[in-house]
This record gives structure tokens, sequence and C-alpha cells, in this order.
């Protein structure tokens, strides 16, 4: 069995990983001793297919900053038959529940979640519920860093929220795998000529009209956060490290790496809140110093 994500996640690259390999660095990717690192690791669809596809990787490291969804990972790579036992607990509470009944469970959850009492298992264990259950699986927090997505009223108590067979697999991958909570910036530290880098940030927004309540941490990803980022993939490629990153494409954004290599990419997106202003691809582009 393949190694999937464990969760949906905005921005997700599940979808577009078969377009995004072609422009890997292979001949780089063969050499001996290669770290790779994700300083923006989300949902992980590339950190899986990676772990699963290029075996020279003799060191990974994922990072995000996003404290509910790195405590996650932890408990999967540690452990995961804990966690299968809490959402084991949760199926079996939900399974007879009709559709007003699962909403209600579901605020309940969400309001216990929310409240930051929970043990490192539980929390884990609820997200991945809440994940599942949330209108279109977005993480969303207010600024008191509250998760604050509502109810897919589409979602029945039938559906299968979790997969025991992934969770253990992916289990396998992550206990080789070195798991961060800080600031992308911090992973400077592992640049080398040996290191590539493989960049997801949030991206920067294309409406003039997006709120904060749309980010997935407290903090967001602002303007200055991305021109951080661009000096980041400066240093990094200086210290003889290779990066491929993805982002909107927008004039301000290749402005930023106008020094790189910048590929056009259409990406398959649900990022759109509002019912029929739901897109099925968006402008992005792959940056690349190779």
């Amino acid at each position: 069995m393949e190694a999937k994500p464990f969760l949906f996640w905005q921005g997700g690259k599940t979808k577009t990983i078969q377009q995004i390999k072609y422009f890997l660095p292979e001949t780089f990717l063969l050499k001996n001793d290669i770290i790779y690192i994700e300083p923006f690791v989300g949902g992980g669809a590339m950190l899986f297919w990676i772990s699963q596809n290029l075996y020279n990787i003799k060191r990974t490291i994922i990072n995000d900053l996003n404290e509910v969804l790195i405590n996650t990972y932890i408990v999967i790579k540690n452990n995961s038959e804990q966690l299968l036992e809490k959402l084991q607990i949760i199926e079996h509470e939900i399974y007879t529940l009709d559709k007003i009944q699962l909403e209600k469970y579901y605020y309940q959850k969400r309001d216990i979640f929310n409240k930051r009492k929970l043990d490192s298992v539980e929390s884990a264990a609820i997200f991945i519920f809440l994940n599942h259950f949330c209108f279109r699986g977005f993480y969303r927090v207010n600024e008191k860093n509250e998760f604050i997505n509502y109810f897919n009223n589409s979602k029945t108590s039938k559906s299968f929220f979790y997969n025991k067979k992934n969770i253990l697999k992916d289990s396998e991958i992550l206990k080789k795998v070195e798991i961060l909570n800080t600031d992308f910036e911090e992973t400077l530290k592992y640049a080398n000529n040996n290191s590539f880098y493989f960049l997801d940030p949030p991206y920067k927004p294309l409406s003039k009209n997006k709120s904060k309540i749309d980010y997935y941490t407290k903090e967001g990803f602002t303007d200055i956060d991305q021109e951080r980022l661009s000096v980041f993939c400066k240093k990094i490629d200086e210290q003889g490290a290779k990066f491929l990153q993805v982002n909107s494409d927008c004039e301000f954004i290749r402005d930023l790496y106008k020094d790189f290599n910048i590929i056009e990419l259409k990406e398959p997106t649900n990022l759109s809140f509002k019912e029929g202003q739901r897109k099925k691809n968006m402008n992005s582009i792959l940056v690349k110093n190779y």
C-alpha cells in the first residue's frame, strides 16, 4: 500500500505531484547523502511521495508553524496505535448519528479542541475528525488561534474519516523523519551542497478581499513574510542548496524571484469558500535555482 496524506489540506499537492516531479533536480537527487527539507510541510503530499520514490535521500526534515498540525505528525510517528484507539472511539460515537446530531457533535468537538487542554493524542484524533467533517477540509483560524471552519453539510455519519492502514504506513515513514515546529528561517542551518528544499508556503492571495481568518496559523503569512522567504531562498542558494518553490502567479511574487527560473503551473484547486465560485485550476508558478 502506498502511503498518502492523512488529512485534506488547503493547497495540498496530491493532484499536482505528477506535474511537479518533472521539475525536480534529478541528477542532484542521485547524489549520496541528500538532505530533504520541507519548511512548510502542510498535508505532506510531497513528503510521502518523495519518501517512497527517491531512495538516495539520507535525511528528511519537515517543519510547519502550525502547532496542531505538527503535533499530529509527531503523534502518528510515535503513538499511532494510541491514536487509532481514539479514532475508533469517535467512529463508534458518530456511527448512529443522523446529520443533525452529527453537526451538533462536530461543534461540541470543535469547542473542546479550541480550549487547547487535550493531551497530544486526543488533540490529534479530534483534529483528524474535524478536518474530515469541516467545510472542504480547510483549517481556518481567527486571531485567537481558534479553529473556526464550520460543519460540512454534505458529510454523513457513514463517511470513513480515517484509514488505519494508511496511518500505520505514514507512521513507518515518519519514524525516519525529523519534525520541527518553528519559523521556516530556522531551517537555514541545514542548507549545504547536499540539501534540497521543497517550499510550498501559503500563497500570496490574489484577491484584495482576503481576510485574516483564511489563515491556518494565527500569525498569517503576509507580504513581509513573502519577502522574508525570498531572502531565505537567496541565502540557501548561496550555500549551495537546491530549491523548488510553488507559489501564486502574480507580479509581486515574480518580481521577488526574477533572478531565478520561473515556470508556469496549472493547479487543481478548491480554495474558494463560496459555492458557485469553485475553480478547476489556478495559475501558479514554480521557482527553482537550477
